[in-house]
């Protein structure tokens, strides 16, 4: 599959206020701007329109603060696995211990 083909149908997939964007990003191509010619750069553009500048920041400071309370510990992994999607340059040591952090909670002082 070339590049415009997986563009073509990653665009497909696109609903509700992304598709709005697509439809306005191929009307200005028509009008002359440079079209998207790879996959990656199709990828780039959607989420730099869509994906919040400071949401890596956010999910730091939430992951920073997310506890296991007791019960059971599903709701704790799943919060903690989305937070960690937001942050795509933690390494994984680092996520393995803030996860244990978490999990037994914080000594209170």
């Amino acid at each position: 599959m070339d590049a415009a083909q997986k563009v073509s149908n990653a665009s497909f997939s696109l609903k509700d206020i992304t598709l709005v964007w697509w439809r306005r990003r191929c009307d200005d191509v028509k009008r002359g701007s440079d079209p998207i010619t790879s996959y990656d750069e199709f990828k780039r553009e959607l989420k730099k329109q869509f994906y919040p500048k400071d949401a890596e920041y956010e999910a730091r400071a939430k992951l920073r603060c997310i506890q296991h309370q007791d019960g059971k510990i599903r709701g704790y992994v799943k919060e903690f696995q989305e937070l960690l999607l937001e942050i795509p340059s933690m390494e994984e040591q680092d996520a393995l211990f803030c996860f244990l952090d978490g999990l037994r909670g914080r000594a209170r002082i």
